[in-house]
């Protein structure tokens, strides 16, 4: 008895023995490979008509033992799943989940590939290799980063211990620029004579005028752990200045005469001589406190200077 059934591919109707069933033939029209369906359904063997078959039961193109797979047989590659939960974590962890990530990424969809759908999840493992490949990227990136601040501060951390030499000749200029106006402003103080409130303001005043040309000396060169010192330095001298100009009234010669002859008038037998030299005293105090600032600042900027290898002159 004949077997008749159609070709999937061409719709071309082929008729073979019996015997034949279950082995491969081409199509004469199209030449695709397919199995002859067995005499299992259709019409009884022995009924002596021909078993027509709708369809074919299979269209293959290699060997029969290794083409046939139903969809019910594939699993999902565990590999794949796992790329999938790693790239999810790298999305926190960084690389350190990421790049077993990428890993079993690829491992998983080379499986797949090769599988010949026996294995199912390139979706899973494509979503872990990216997911995973970004996190590496972030995360180089970061050290990238973190290593070029670290580096940034290295220099001035190492110059804070007096190791870089560099900032000598820009310190010792420094220091010499303010040697000279020093020198200035103890020209115009030398001799000077504090006899009434005009004497007391030009001496703030040149004080003041140190102050602020010390102000403009360009500290850009140096480290700012000895800018920061001098800036205080030069702070104190402006401070010693306010002070200065907040003195107290000095009366002259005859203005105390008579000053003192009133305030015996009016029972002050002391003429306000105590109340003067009380204001005096407090004003010499503020005074002296501001200079012991000036002196200190000065020891923390030498020493600033020695440690980054200046040779200070006596």
């Amino acid at each position: 008895m004949d077997i008749i059934f159609p070709c999937t591919k061409c719709g071309q109707q082929l008729t073979v023995d019996e015997a034949g069933a279950g082995q491969i033939v081409p199509c004469p029209k199209c030449n695709q490979s397919l199995i002859i369906p067995s005499l299992s359904v259709g019409a009884p063997p022995d009924s002596g008509e021909a078993t027509t078959f709708p369809f074919s039961s299979s269209v293959v193109e290699k060997p029969v033992e290794s083409s046939l797979h139903s969809a019910s047989d594939a699993r999902t590659s565990a590999a794949a799943v796992a790329s999938l939960i790693l790239g999810i974590l790298s999305l926190c962890l960084g690389a350190i989940t990421g790049i077993p990530a990428v890993i079993l990424g690829h491992v998983s969809r080379s499986a797949i590939q090769h599988s010949k759908g026996k294995l199912t999840g390139a979706g899973k493992a494509l979503a872990g290799l990216i997911m995973g490949y970004v996190s590496i990227v972030v995360t180089l990136t970061l050290a990238v980063i973190i290593i070029g601040l670290a580096g940034d501060n290295t220099p001035r951390a190492v110059a804070s211990y007096g190791s870089a030499p560099d900032y000598s000749s820009a310190i010792d200029e420094i220091l010499k620029k303010d040697q000279l106006l020093g020198i200035a402003m103890q020209n115009k103080l030398s001799g000077m004579k504090i006899e009434s409130d005009e004497d007391l303001n030009n001496y703030a005043r040149i004080v003041n005028e140190y102050a602020t040309a010390a102000r403009g000396i360009d500290l850009s060169r140096c480290p700012r752990d000895f800018a920061e010192q001098y800036w205080r330095h030069i702070s104190a001298w402006s401070g010693k200045s306010q002070e200065l100009f907040s003195h107290p009234h000095i009366p002259s010669g005859g203005e105390a005469f008579f000053e003192g002859m009133l305030r015996g008038l009016n029972g002050d037998w002391t003429g306000g001589a105590f109340e003067r030299q009380a204001e005096f005293k407090t004003f010499a105090q503020r005074v002296q406190n501001q200079e012991s600032q000036v002196r200190e600042t000065w020891r923390e900027v030498e020493a600033l200077a020695i440690r980054y290898g200046v040779k200070l002159s006596k």
